[in-house]
């Protein structure tokens, strides 16, 4: 049986672009909604064959960092802050027609593909991202303002 594809989340305003999007829905693309429950969250991460990450703006997105963690298998949309983020740890897609086509087919494949990519990026989240390593770069970066 395959598995479906779940989306968590939502739009936060109407658009044309949404309005296709949520036509997708069937019983292999299922929408779900916003989940704001750390152990629901947490049980969909440890749980996926892969987490697809759709953001485009930002920096380090705690999500992407949260679905790492977990060990699951990242596919996010090709742009410098998630390459950063992610490292080798992951595989990239553009915004092309036909994307949630191309994502389910790739959800489909090797298992032993995507376990090793969830195993690289778990490798990654604990070594790049350590709480400790992350409040000394900002202590650091303060202390040389506070120089200037």
């Amino acid at each position: 049986m395959q598995r479906p594809l779940l989306v968590v989340g939502g739009a936060r305003y109407e658009s044309e672009s949404s309005r296709r999007l949520f036509a997708m829905a069937c019983e292999r693309v299922r929408f779900v909604g916003g989940i704001y429950e750390a152990e629901v969250l947490n049980g969909l991460y440890r749980g996926c064959r892969a987490y697809l990450h759709g953001h485009e703006v930002g920096g380090t997105n705690p999500g992407l960092l949260r679905a790492m963690s977990w060990g699951a298998a990242c596919l996010a949309v090709d742009v410098d802050f998630n390459r950063e983020v992610i490292a080798g740890g992951g595989q990239f897609f553009g915004k092309q027609p036909g994307l949630a086509s191309a994502v389910l087919q790739r959800l489909d494949g090797d298992d032993a593909t995507l376990q090793a990519l969830g195993a690289l990026a778990q490798e990654r989240a604990r070594t790049a991202y350590r709480w400790d390593d992350v409040a000394a770069g900002y202590a650091a970066l303060f202390l040389r303002m506070a120089n200037r």
